[in-house]
C-alpha cells in the first residue's frame, strides 16, 4: 500500500495565513503550590503589632511545603534581601491577572472562625541579577485581602487585578491571622496558593 505525503508549498502557506483560522492572541499561564501555611502571633507586643506575617521559607523557597518564615509587625515586610531565597520569580514578561488561596483552617476547640489577611508583594524597582549586593524595597500588589475563614471547611481569598510584570521580577505572598492574637500557638492553613497570568503572543 502506498503512503502519500502532502508537500506543503508556498501557496499552501499563503492560503493558511489568509484563512480565517483563529489564533489566540493571549495565552494563559498558571502557577500553584500545595502548602501548609503557618499562622501565629506574638502576644508580648500590643494590638495589631502582634501579627506574624508568614511567607514561603526564606531558605528553601515556595516549593518547600512548609511556609513558615515570618515577620512580626502590623504590616508585612517592606524590604526583601538577596540573602533570602528570591521566592517566586517571573519567567517571562507577563500580566498578573489573579492570585488566590484556597484551603481549610485548623482552629482550636471552641473557635469556629478567624479573620485572615493576605497580601502579595513585588519588587518596587527592577532587579539586578548580576551578582551585585542589593536590598529590595517591596510594593503591595493590588490591595490587602481579608476574609473570615470557617474552621475545617474549604475557604478562599482572592483578588482579580491587572499588573504588568517583567522577566526576573519576584512575588512574595504574606499571610497573617487577625484573630487569636493573644496566643502564640501556631494554627495552619492546608491549602493551595495559585497565580494566574496572561501573556500576549
Amino acid at each position: 500500500m502506498a503512503t502519500w505525503k502532502k508537500i506543503i508549498t508556498t501557496q499552501d502557506d499563503a492560503d493558511y495565513k489568509n484563512s480565517n483560522v483563529s489564533v489566540p492572541s493571549v495565552q494563559k499561564h498558571y502557577m500553584q503550590w500545595s502548602v501548609r501555611w503557618y499562622t501565629s502571633a506574638y502576644p508580648t507586643f500590643s494590638g495589631t503589632s502582634r501579627r506574624r506575617w508568614y511567607h514561603p521559607n526564606s531558605t528553601y523557597g515556595p516549593s518547600y511545603y512548609q511556609w513558615n518564615s515570618y515577620y512580626t509587625n502590623t504590616n508585612p515586610r517592606t524590604y526583601w534581601y538577596d540573602t533570602y531565597n528570591p521566592c517566586i520569580v517571573i519567567p517571562d514578561n507577563m500580566t498578573l491577572k489573579k492570585y488566590e488561596l484556597k484551603g481549610n483552617f485548623g482552629l482550636p476547640s471552641g473557635t469556629n472562625t478567624c479573620d485572615l489577611l493576605l497580601e502579595l508583594k513585588t519588587n518596587t524597582n527592577a532587579l539586578d541579577w548580576d551578582g551585585s549586593s542589593q536590598s529590595i524595597p517591596l510594593t503591595t500588589v493590588g490591595t490587602r485581602q481579608t476574609h473570615t475563614w470557617d474552621k475545617d471547611n474549604y475557604n478562599s481569598l482572592a483578588e482579580n487585578l491587572t499588573l504588568s510584570m517583567d522577566q526576573g521580577d519576584i512575588l512574595i505572598p504574606f499571610l497573617a491571622r487577625d484573630g487569636l492574637l493573644t496566643s502564640s500557638t501556631a494554627y495552619y492553613i492546608e491549602g493551595v496558593f495559585m497565580l494566574e497570568f496572561e501573556k500576549t503572543l
